[in-house]
């Protein structure tokens, strides 16, 4: 089956909601909290700051992402920064176990902190450079390097080593917890270890088969780690139970945001006759955009709004959703988890800045603070 010619992502909304009266004949069910008003606008605070450059397209490729790296202001932390080589460093952590043993935060601050002082040349990096930098690189080099190169390589290792105990330490906090699981998760994709973090979502995938995130987080991740084409099949289920399970009414219109990604995925593999076969004609459509930003996060219950300047200037976020230069917002997800979508299908060349607000709870739990995953793609599905 050809994919048609691109259509808008509001014509392919339209057309998904029509397709899912028509062939499921079912309503949602229905959640005892009602979806509250519309929140004023607040002014954003910003949490973490994000800056996209989209330059005109040339043969090198020059765009750039700039992200202003967490640093936490804790006593903890300021001992550890000023230690003066990795066995103090993690001494100094083992001495602070006992007092911060229950506080989750703590094992990610000091995890994040060994994991940016490796020296490898995967150093300093994230899931952000690696898309600048455009190609693939293990976090543990096995090259063949000098002396002084495998000496320094030999220690990026250990902050590696330390920082990944550390990091699986928290879990021992509490063992079946989902939001720690995806914590962990979502940093061990930032680090580029996917087989890592495919064993924790196939877990919360089983923890918490009635939330589409579960299914929609194990897809997204075997398809980014699909470098062998394995899981194909795997990939294509997981978005379609997305799309077409029954899920609560909180988190409705997610299967949009999956609806595209399985039709990025089938133009992408190629697999449109085999993988589409369940599937309404009118759903299969190929939608390229110049900019794409999702974010997501790990707590459940609790509301994080993505805010995007582009560069026009032209704020946009959930009570603006559709900005002049042709930007639009996913629907806003106040009950948790996300995704939260931005989309611009003709970007103009500017830099364009990504700001997450923290705007509110509403679940009692210690486990700690949340954690969000943003990702960032130019030329999505191009």
């Amino acid at each position: 089956m050809a994919f048609s010619a691109p259509e808008s992502p509001e014509e392919l909304l339209l057309a998904s909601s029509q397709v899912r009266r028509q062939s499921l004949q079912r309503m949602r069910h229905s959640d005892s909290d009602s979806h509250p008003p519309p929140r004023p606008s607040p002014t954003p605070t910003v949490t973490t700051t994000t800056n996209a450059t989209i330059a005109e397209r040339s043969p090198i490729n020059t765009q750039t992402i700039v992200l202003q790296n967490w640093n936490p202001k804790t006593p903890y932390m300021d001992k550890i920064k000023a230690s003066t080589n990795i066995q103090t460093a993690y001494q100094i952590y083992l001495n602070k176990c006992q007092s911060y043993a229950k506080s989750p935060s703590f094992y990610f601050d000091v995890a994040s902190y060994f994991f940016s002082q490796a020296c490898s040349p995967f150093s300093k990096t994230s899931a952000i450079d690696t898309f600048n930098q455009h190609h693939s690189m293990s976090i543990i080099s096995t090259q063949t390097v000098s002396n002084e190169t495998s000496s320094s390589n030999f220690d990026s290792n250990q902050y590696v080593y330390f920082g990944l105990c550390i990091l699986t330490n928290v879990l021992e906090l509490k063992l079946e917890s989902p939001q720690l699981l995806r914590t962990v998760a979502y940093k061990l994709v930032e680090l580029g270890l996917f087989n890592l973090a495919e064993n924790f979502f196939r877990h919360i995938v089983i923890l918490r088969s009635d939330e589409p995130q579960s299914f929609r987080d194990l897809a997204v991740l075997l398809q980014e780690s699909n470098i062998q084409y394995n899981h194909i099949t795997e990939i294509s289920d997981l978005f379609k139970k997305v799309i077409l399970g029954e899920w609560n009414n909180r988190f409705a219109e997610i299967e949009v945001t999956a609806l595209h990604e399985l039709n990025w995925f089938l133009f992408k593999f190629h697999q449109q006759q085999q993988m589409s076969a369940s599937l309404d004609n009118r759903l299969i459509r190929h939608l390229p955009v110049d900019l794409r930003i999702v974010l997501v996060w790990d707590t459940d219950d609790t509301d994080v709004d993505l805010h995007v300047i582009e560069s026009t200037g032209e704020e946009y976020y959930y009570s603006h959703k559709n900005t002049a230069i042709g930007g639009m917002i996913s629907r806003d997800f106040t009950r948790g988890y996300g995704p939260e979508e931005y989309l611009i299908r003709k970007a103009i060349k500017g830099t364009y800045t990504v700001r997450a607000k923290y705007f509110a709870n509403h679940q009692q739990s210690l486990t700690g603070a949340t954690t969000i995953m943003v990702h960032i793609y130019k030329y999505y599905g191009q």
